[in-house]
């Protein structure tokens, strides 16, 4: 991930800043959305298994990135555990 873009971007949820996900909690965050136990800020089930993911500070909330685009709806943030 480009170090510039991630002090350009933040959390649509908290406005706070965004690092990218470790391998561990990417890995939570596959096994989570496999087994049907991932939610994003709507309830609904996320679906399909994401290649990266940035977290906010207080790690409540993952954005997804797919395709290399990360997503940085609200509404589409996976909540965290």
């Amino acid at each position: 991930m480009n170090s510039d873009v991630l002090q350009l971007v933040r959390c649509p949820v908290t406005r706070s800043r965004l690092v990218v996900a470790t391998p561990e909690q990417l890995g939570d965050l596959n096994r989570r959305i496999e087994s049907g136990n991932a939610f994003d800020r709507l309830g609904r089930a996320v679906s399909g298994a994401i290649e990266n993911a940035l977290i906010n500070e207080s790690q409540s909330h993952a954005m997804p990135v797919r395709g290399g685009i990360i997503t940085l709806i609200a509404d589409e943030a996976i909540v965290m555990e």
